[in-house]
Order: structure tokens, then sequence, then C-alpha cells
């Protein structure tokens, strides 16, 4: 089954689909993938850093993308 017409329902099912997104090039589906799975989720650190990538991606502030690598190294025990 093609993961993204599945319909997921935890934060790591979102953060799959921001991945698939993301390789693919649709920036804007891949960072309202990883919103949600930040929404479901809020200490999952793997979120956090895939947003800020997109972020950098789309030349996002650098403050930005700073406090996102941090919300994820302060998350680090779940983080791979």
């Amino acid at each position: 089954m093609d993961p993204l017409n599945q319909q997921p329902e935890t934060a790591e099912a979102y953060n799959n689909q921001g991945e698939v997104k993301r390789i693919k090039g649709d920036l804007d589906g891949a960072l309202a993938d990883y919103n949600k799975a930040i929404e479901l989720k809020p200490e999952f650190a793997a979120a956090y850093n895939n947003r800020a990538l997109v972020w950098g991606l789309r030349n996002l502030s650098m403050q930005s993308i700073k406090t996102e690598f941090f919300v994820a190294s302060s998350n680090s025990s779940i983080f791979p």
C-alpha cells in the first residue's frame, strides 16, 4: 500500500509520511505532516529535526532552525 494514501494515526506515521513527501519535493505537505506529528507527540525529537530540515530547504530564519534543533536535542533520549 502506498504510504501517501494511508491515513496515519500516530506521530511516527505522520513523520514517515512527511519524509516521503520531503523526498518527493512536497515541502508544504511534509511540513504539515511534521507539524501533526509534533501535535500528537510533542516530545518526538525526530519530527522537530525533520521540520527544521524543511525550514532550511525553504530558507526560513536561522533562529527558527536553531530552535528546532535545540528542541530535538533536548529530547535526545528518544532520538535515535
